[in-house]
């Protein structure tokens, strides 16, 4: 069952850790490395550039999203403000929408979400958008798997 609406919660990394690791400058001045590891020999890296068009209206989940065997780093190049929504599975391997987390970002702060995690599409707030994408692809297996939401779940 999914519920009646989800709260937006500020992305820090103790929130965020069931999913996923924050990406976010550093004050202390000490290096931080992340796991971009893939243990499918076959997979190549991928690094790309996507542009994410702000859409007016409420905001909602209606639809999610996984990468059930890499990694997916999210990095803003330029944008106001982004949203992350994202839940792990369920009993049965599909979204667990009773467990399903909201969170604002700002536009210097990324992410990396673990391998199988359920997440929304990249949603920005304010202007248009752009964003740096890494992850691992095969070309074999899937590397995407959708799952539309029967009654769109808003944010706020």
């Amino acid at each position: 069952m999914a519920p009646a609406a989800i709260a937006l919660g500020r992305l820090t990394a103790e929130a965020f850790a069931p999913f996923g690791e924050v990406i976010a400058a550093d004050t202390t001045g000490a290096p931080s490395s992340f796991d971009l590891a893939d243990h499918d020999v076959a997979a190549q890296p991928s690094l790309f550039r996507i542009s994410v068009v702000a859409q007016p209206g409420p905001l909602v989940v209606d639809r999610l999203e996984r990468h059930p065997a890499t990694v997916q780093m999210l990095m803003p190049l330029r944008c106001d403000g982004w949203l992350v929504a994202a839940a792990p599975d369920d009993a049965v391997g599909r979204p667990d929408l009773e467990r399903l987390a909201a969170f604002s970002a700002t536009g210097g702060v990324g992410i990396l979400l673990r391998p199988g995690v359920w997440h929304a599409p990249l949603r920005v707030i304010g202007r248009d958008g752009s964003f740096l994408v890494f992850m691992w692809r095969d070309g074999t297996s899937p590397d995407v798997e959708y799952a539309d939401i029967a009654q769109p779940i808003p944010l706020g």
